[in-house]
């Protein structure tokens, strides 16, 4: 590949990466803040009193805030992940929040979405696309997860910025929802094409910063040996 043609593709892929990251930052840290509303406000929130009459069932309230619970340390602990300095110099502070999001992700935001899937808004149709998210979130997950634990630290990147680019889908779901809200789409319209351009759009913005990192001369940053050697440093 010509050299000027790379550096366009470079220049461009981790430009997009950029923008894309800054957005999803301040988008999770914005649903976080948002989801103390569902401590203080509890069962009078409006997306609870939407909900009824499965939210009047104890078992429907404890998936729907264990969700929110897990989902908030999803964002909030992928936010450091992918920063050069941090992998280097603090290892033990990258696996911590690994395991972090990985154990929110696996074993309580993952099912639980499932479990709330069968309640979506407007039928099968978004049920569907809110299960194939959760499907995809433990197949990347895991797979990261997996490679970290066999030292495959690229393999570990791309499968982690994968999962990272699902998890953030809410936070697409949301400003689309907004937008197409001021465009005046209909709601139901609205609501179904928030969540699968979403994922669509999420999904590609991840391909495309891996795509930049296997063009890209500089290599995975490696974690510098813990002073323990029988320690894993990126074991999950």
């Amino acid at each position: 590949m010509p050299t000027a043609l790379r550096r366009t593709l470079l220049v461009t892929a981790f430009g997009v990466g950029g923008v894309f990251w800054l957005l999803m930052a301040a988008g999770s840290l914005l649903i976080a803040w948002n989801s103390l509303g569902y401590i203080t406000e509890g069962t009078e929130h409006p997306f609870v009193l939407e909900k009824r009459p499965h939210s009047e069932g104890w078992f429907y309230l404890v998936m729907l805030w264990a969700h929110i619970a897990s989902g908030a340390v999803v964002l909030l602990a992928a936010l450091l992940q992918f920063f050069r300095p941090i992998v280097r110099r603090w290892p033990r502070f990258h696996t911590a929040l690994g395991r972090a999001y990985v154990w929110a992700m696996l074993a309580v935001c993952a099912p639980t979405g499932f479990y709330l899937a069968l309640f979506a808004k407007g039928g099968w149709g978004n049920a569907f696309g809110f299960i194939l998210l959760g499907v995809v979130s433990v197949w990347f997950t895991w797979a990261g997860w997996g490679a970290a634990r066999r030292r495959r630290v690229t393999a570990h990147r791309d499968w982690m910025i994968r999962s990272y680019a699902m998890a953030t889908s809410s936070v697409s779901f949301r400003a689309l929802h907004l937008v197409f809200f001021h465009l005046g789409l209909p709601y139901a319209q609205n609501y179904e094409l928030s969540l699968w351009l979403g994922l669509l759009l999420n999904a590609l913005a991840a391909e495309l910063l891996i795509a930049a990192f296997s063009l890209s001369p500089r290599k995975t940053p490696q974690p510098q040996p813990e002073r323990n050697p029988t320690h894993a440093v990126l074991t999950a």
